[in-house]
């Protein structure tokens, strides 16, 4: 296989034996190319509707315009992402970003949960004392000896006013 520079895995090369390599190019992929690209004449896989691109010619005129438009994808995902989060952040109360001193914590090697509580100036005890959980329980949670409920962790999070997302790992 032919080392192509690629978003994830946006198109495949293939090598033949003795025929030229050709690339790969999705369905999904080819629509958003520009018309003077797709109006080129390439092969099509029938069952997918992907095009099938000699290689010497992806590499002079489709690779470009392919990166740009994965570019393009992964920004909107990206955006989207960051659109659903902000609002269920809004939703749960929580603050609107992680706090630099809990992703501090976070990078230092500290569990999310001790991040967060110590960014808040809460012990174990008072956080524990606060939802109703041992500290004991608290402690291994933190300590990554034990998981914690589904239900633990959404107590966790009102009381520290983040989303139950902030609290994974």
């Amino acid at each position: 296989m032919n080392e192509i520079p690629a978003f994830g895995e946006s198109f495949e090369v293939i090598e033949s034996r003795g025929e030229r390599s050709i690339a790969v190019i999705p369905a999904r992929i080819w629509k958003k190319l520009p018309a003077e690209l797709r109006n080129h004449p390439v092969e099509m896989l029938a069952a997918s509707k992907a095009r099938l691109v000699p290689l010497d010619l992806f590499k002079k005129k489709y690779l470009g315009a392919m990166e740009d438009e994965l570019d393009a994808e992964a920004a909107a995902a990206a955006a989207a992402a960051f659109e659903r989060d902000k609002a269920a952040r809004q939703r749960a109360g929580a603050e609107p970003t992680i706090p630099f001193e809990v992703l501090q914590g976070e990078v230092a090697g500290a569990h999310p949960i001790a991040a967060w509580r110590k960014y808040r100036g809460m012990t174990q005890a008072r956080l524990a004392k606060e939802i109703g959980i041992d500290r004991g329980y608290l402690a291994q949670i933190e300590r990554r000896g034990r998981a914690g409920t589904p239900e633990t962790l959404a107590k966790i999070a009102r009381a520290l006013g983040c989303l139950v997302e902030d609290l994974l790992e």
